[in-house]
């Protein structure tokens, strides 16, 4: 399990403490996928004259394909899905 670092600082955190999370569906396992995004090299504030690629990590149930999102959080309707 991944400790999370905060400021550079690791912190002391208990496994056991851990709360087990399922999908919508029932299934507990899920993989890490990514999201990417493009910033255009016109976009402002990018500086780099470059088109740069943003990967962000999304975790998909192994089951049902759903989206896991952040405790008390839920998928927007209309997300253009489905």
């Amino acid at each position: 399990m991944a400790v999370p670092k905060i400021g550079g600082q690791q912190l002391q955190v208990d496994p056991s403490q851990a709360v087990a999370r399922e999908c919508v569906c029932g299934c507990p396992y899920f993989k890490e996928v990514y999201r990417v995004a493009i910033i255009s090299k016109f976009a402002p504030g990018n500086k780099t004259n470059q088109d740069i690629t943003m990967r962000t990590p999304v975790y998909i149930c192994l089951d049902c394909g759903e989206e896991l999102f952040p405790a008390g959080e839920k998928k927007e309707e209309g997300d253009g899905e489905g």
